[in-house]
């Protein structure tokens, strides 16, 4: 259900670690990327993470996040779920998701 809750710039920070080259990206490269405030990126970044829609890492003073696919299948699953009356939908937490290369 978080996935309802995601603001613009929380569904531009998916899409950009989405198309990005390499697994994951640290703070700055989303900030020029989305060229938003920094404040306002860290505050999403965080919220994003709480709600377990994205992954972090520390690697000395660097943050690299990462969008959490199994998450967001298992929100996408909850939420076909309710169209279909509880029913499972096609999404089940074994689906796996092959990152575009």
């Amino acid at each position: 259900m978080k996935l309802l809750q995601l603001s613009n710039i929380g569904l531009r920070i998916i899409e950009t670690l989405k198309s990005s080259e390499s697994e994951d990206l640290y703070v700055e490269q989303i900030r020029k990327e989305l060229d938003v405030d920094q404040s306002a990126l860290s505050y999403h970044l965080r919220l994003m993470e709480t709600a377990k829609i994205l992954k972090c890492r520390k690697e000395g003073r660097r943050h690299y996040y990462q969008v959490n696919y199994e998450e967001i299948v298992e929100s996408l699953d909850s939420i076909i779920g309710l169209f279909y009356g509880g029913q499972r939908s096609i999404l089940t937490p074994s689906y796996k998701i092959e990152r575009k290369k």
